[in-house]
């Protein structure tokens, strides 16, 4: 039983483990908390503005004819 136990709980905190060591997870009880920590990624929107050609607006208002592409 008490290997049954002990073989149970060291499973769990070795997924565990695994799930913190992956890059790919970002979250609150994780070490990174937002996809713009990792190097490469572009920066949130609150911190540093995004180029209009990536903004939602742009495009929209782009494909309805309103404004020309520069």
């Amino acid at each position: 039983m008490l290997r049954y136990l002990t073989l149970f709980f060291f499973r769990e905190t070795e997924v565990e483990q695994k799930d913190k060591e992956d890059r790919a997870l970002f979250g609150p009880d994780l070490e990174r908390t937002c996809i713009c920590e990792v190097p490469g990624q572009v920066p949130c929107p609150g911190f540093v503005a995004l180029p209009k050609e990536m903004t939602g607006n742009y495009l929209a208002a782009l494909r309805r004819g309103e404004i020309e592409e520069d």
